[in-house]
């Protein structure tokens, strides 16, 4: 084996090992980042308090060192958040769904008949602006499965629409659809 290449091969050595010691020192920094230690999620779609007052509550999520450095989803590791958005969107109405934030969270719902049962997870929670159409009935704005005003005239009905708020709850493992609510 010649100079030149002992020198490529120790320089190739070097590289690789440079490397390594990148790849691993992201992936320690992002340890702190990504441990669950249960501190709690804010979403800017939502006012101040009213998810704990619903009975819905949001932790920060333990997300595996290693998660998101390689193009490949790896065991553990949860959807990408892009994969959680189409499934969110999807399950509100698809094209009249609009995502205005996305997390990934530690969920816990207490019981309650506005939710059904409980829900313990990690899961994405994906906040939706949900356009659904209604009937302009003159000057009321009226749900489509609303009666109608006796005093409008059946000829008067027009299309438009009516912003709905949802949180649609996302497992970050399956990409199924868990849960979606009101968005208080």
């Amino acid at each position: 084996m010649g100079t030149l290449n002992r020198w490529l091969l120790i320089a190739t050595a070097v590289v690789a090992a440079g490397v390594l010691a990148t790849a691993s020192g992201i992936a320690i920094s992002r340890v702190g980042e990504t441990a669950g230690g249960g501190q709690p999620v804010v979403l800017s779609t939502s006012t101040p308090g009213a998810l704990d007052a619903a009975g819905v509550h949001l932790t920060t999520a333990p997300v595996p060192p290693g998660c998101g450095l390689l193009p490949v989803r790896l065991p553990g590791c949860p959807i990408t958040r892009s994969a959680a958005e189409t499934a969110a969107t999807r399950a509100a109405g698809g094209p009249r769904a609009h995502v205005r934030e996305a997390v990934l969270a530690e969920v816990n719902i207490e019981p309650d008949a506005r939710y059904g049962t409980a829900t313990h997870g990690v899961d994405w929670v994906v906040s939706i602006d949900q356009l659904l159409p209604y009937m302009r009935a003159g000057n009321v704005a009226v749900a489509a499965m609303c009666v109608r005003p006796a005093a409008v005239p059946p000829g008067v009905a027009t299309p438009c629409a009516w912003s709905g708020r949802l949180l649609v709850l996302v497992d970050a493992a399956s990409g199924q659809v868990v849960m979606t609510m009101p968005r208080p």
